[in-house]
């Protein structure tokens, strides 16, 4: 009896083996195929993928060694819950609404492909150039309060804002806003009408919100 159980046991764990072996060397073998087809290509554990296809958050959170990219990766990954790239990259394809506030990030780059984001919020950080979010047509909220902003001519291609807070940033041209006709809520800096020798307004704005703040700020100036 001991003896058929030993031989049962060491034909199983032969097996066990031996498939684990064939896996093993199936895997390497479909790596490789994938890194000789070109340059561009990874392995991503179970498929061959196109990094340049890939959105640039998991192209960077891959491959990136510079600080300030490694910063918003890390403060993305942590948001998610995610500690793998795999994982924070799933998330992000399925997310809607994104809330990066009080992070002290510099740049949004690893972000710019991140096309079906409807919700965007990057309050209180350091974000200077937003030329990163000019895909990003799909967005409805944007949040930009707190950061060293003064350029906002990004905005006037994403069409589909109802709502837009720039507070807290020295921003005073207001004419990207002028197409947005969707506009329903607009945050700007404090008491607007004391500094409105400093907004420029378009000459005309599709929406309400912002036709009426322009239409008071014409009016002051010509006092």
């Amino acid at each position: 009896f001991f003896q058929v159980q030993f031989f049962f046991e060491f034909w199983t764990a032969r097996l066990i083996l031996h498939f684990l072996i064939e896996f093993k060397l199936s895997y390497l073998a479909n790596e490789q195929k994938c890194l000789s087809q070109s340059t561009s290509l990874v392995w991503d554990g179970d498929q061959c993928v196109d990094r340049e296809e890939q959105p640039n958050f998991y192209r960077y959170c891959k491959e990136s060694s510079d600080i300030e990219i490694r910063k918003i990766v890390n403060v993305v990954r942590y948001v998610l819950d995610e500690k793998s790239c795999e994982g924070a990259f799933a998330k992000l394809k399925i997310t809607n609404s994104l809330t990066l506030e009080y992070r002290f990030l510099k740049n949004l780059k690893p972000l710019d492909r991140l096309t079906h984001l409807k919700e965007l919020s990057v309050k209180g950080n350091q974000i200077s150039d937003l030329s990163n979010l000019k895909d990003m047509t799909r967005l409805t909220s944007l949040n930009l309060d707190d950061n060293q902003i003064n350029d906002i001519s990004v905005v006037a291609n994403l069409l589909e804002l109802e709502e837009v807070s720039i507070k807290n940033n020295p921003v005073f041209d207001l004419r990207p806003l002028g197409n947005l006709e969707k506009l329903k809520v607009l945050h700007l800096n404090g008491d607007i009408l004391s500094h409105h020798e400093k907004y420029i307004c378009p000459d005309q704005a599709k929406s309400k919100v912002l036709t009426e703040l322009c239409t008071q700020i014409k009016m002051h100036s010509s006092e």
